[in-house]
């Protein structure tokens, strides 16, 4: 009916650390469960390049009466609009604790080429970002060339520093295997479900 829309807890967060005052660009915006939270508090610009998810973001727009939100079916690399806030979701390879045949599904080439992708869509997503905009960085992978690799791409190539966090998780990562991360990825959040009762999720918030 169109009463609610069931998010695990954690996939909550990064609407709640971007919480933006202005219009917002939601990048990966299907199936709409981030899209339809950005719209109680902002407008929503929803962004989905993939046709079957699409129709899903659609319905669901639809079904809980979303009036502030224009969604299009593109590549978000198309866009060349400048937001204050932005929301980039990203693609990834899931969360290895909880899907089940995870590893059988999964290789380090095929989450080497996520990481590319998001890296991509990341960079784009900061040319639209107006100056001492915020942007939210989030995947529900625990795999550190999809999160922190990522981050630090953003950081090594942009004019953006990490803002602090204050939310359930642990600190993330700054330092994994011969890598070394910029001492703020403390700022980040990484959910283990272990520990938060919740998905695995990882969460930035950068800030140009």
């Amino acid at each position: 009916l169109g009463f609610f829309y069931i998010q695990d807890a954690a996939a909550q967060i990064p609407v709640e650390v971007l919480n933006p005052k202005d219009v917002v660009l939601d990048c990966c915006a299907a199936p709409g469960g981030k899209t339809t939270q950005l719209a109680t508090s902002a407008p929503v610009i929803a962004i989905d390049n993939d046709k079957d998810r699409f129709v899903a973001l659609e319905n669901n727009l639809e079904r809980l009466g979303i009036d502030n939100c224009i969604a299009y079916c593109t590549d978000l690399r198309t866009v060349n609009k400048k937001f204050k806030y932005i929301l980039l979701d990203a693609p990834c390879s899931g969360n290895y604790m909880l899907e089940e045949k995870w590893m059988q599904k999964n290789s380090l080439k095929r989450i080497e080429e996520r990481s590319w992708i998001q890296k991509e869509l990341l960079a784009h997503a900061l040319s639209l970002l107006e100056k001492d905009g915020v942007l939210v960085y989030s995947t529900c992978s625990l795999e550190p060339e999809e999160d922190e690799d990522v981050i630090q791409f953003a950081l090594d190539n942009f004019p953006v520093r990490l803002e602090k966090i204050e939310t359930t998780g642990d600190p993330g990562l700054t330092a994994f295997q011969e890598k070394k991360y910029h001492p703020s990825m403390k700022n980040c959040r990484r959910l283990w479900p272990h520990k938060t009762n919740t998905i695995g999720f990882f969460i930035a918030r950068l800030r140009k």
